[in-house]
C-alpha cells in the first residue's frame, strides 16, 4: 500500500490548546473550543509516522468503523501529528472499570462482542496493510535478534493464512471509548487485515502474559 499522503501540514497555535495525555511516542492536547483534540508525536519522529498514521485513520472512518473524525494533519512548527473530532465526556472502557469495578463482567463481555465485530468485518485489502507485511518488517529490522531466531519467525509467519478481515492492530479495552451514547475504538493507526490471532496475540501481550 502506498502511505504517501499529499496533503501539507497546517500549522497551529498550541496557545489555542490544552495538553491533556502524554503517551510513549506522542502527546495530546485538547482545543479550547471543546471540539478537536491534536496528536503530536515527539520531536525527532519523521513527518511520514504522523501522515501514516493519517491515512490509516480515514481509511478506517471511511469505512464506517466507529472512530473520532480525523480532520487534518498538523504541526507546532517542530512536531507533526494530526488533529481529530474530540469526544466529549469519554472514558474508556479501562477507567469506567477502575472507577466502577461492577461494570468489569458487562463492560469485558461488550468489548469481547465488539472485537469480534471487527473481525468478521471484511477489510479494504487495497487500503489497507496485510499484518503479516507489518511484521515482517519487524523482524527484518530487529538485527540484534540472532540470524536463526529471525529465520525461524519469518518461516512461522509464512505459514500464518491471510484472512482478508480487519484487524485492531493494538486491541486492549483501553483503546475502546464511550461518552454514554457513541462507543468508539481509538488508536486505530495500526489497524490492518490478517487473521484475528494477531489481535490476540496483542491482548496477550498487553495482560504482560
Amino acid at each position: 500500500m502506498n502511505m504517501t499522503y499529499k496533503q501539507n501540514y497546517e500549522l497551529i497555535n498550541l496557545d489555542d490548546y490544552i495538553q491533556s495525555g502524554e503517551g510513549g511516542m506522542a502527546l495530546t492536547y485538547s482545543h479550547k473550543d471543546g471540539k478537536t483534540l491534536a496528536k503530536l508525536f515527539m520531536k525527532g519522529m519523521g513527518a511520514e509516522t504522523a501522515e501514516r498514521e493519517f491515512m490509516v485513520n480515514k481509511i478506517v472512518y471511511e469505512m464506517g468503523i466507529l472512530t473520532p473524525k480525523p480532520l487534518r494533519l498538523v504541526t507546532d512548527g517542530e512536531r507533526f501529528g494530526a488533529e481529530y473530532e474530540l469526544i466529549p465526556n469519554k472514558r474508556s472502557f479501562a477507567r469506567i472499570i477502575s472507577q466502577e469495578p461492577e461494570q468489569l463482567e458487562p463492560l469485558s463481555l461488550r468489548f469481547a462482542q465488539l472485537a469480534r465485530e471487527i473481525h468478521q468485518t471484511p477489510a479494504d485489502t487495497n487500503r489497507l496493510p496485510s499484518m503479516k507485511d507489518l511484521i515482517r518488517e519487524q523482524i527484518v529490522r530487529y538485527t540484534d535478534v540472532p540470524a536463526d531466531v529471525r529465520e525461524k519467525a519469518l518461516q512461522f509467519l509464512e505459514a500464518v493464512p491471510d484472512t482478508p478481515t480487519c484487524l485492531h492492530g493494538d486491541l486492549h479495552i483501553g483503546n475502546i471509548i464511550t461518552d454514554g451514547e457513541r462507543t468508539l475504538w481509538i488508536d486505530v493507526g495500526d489497524f490492518a487485515y490478517g487473521a484475528p490471532e494477531w489481535d490476540l496475540c496483542m491482548i496477550r501481550r498487553n495482560l504482560g502474559m
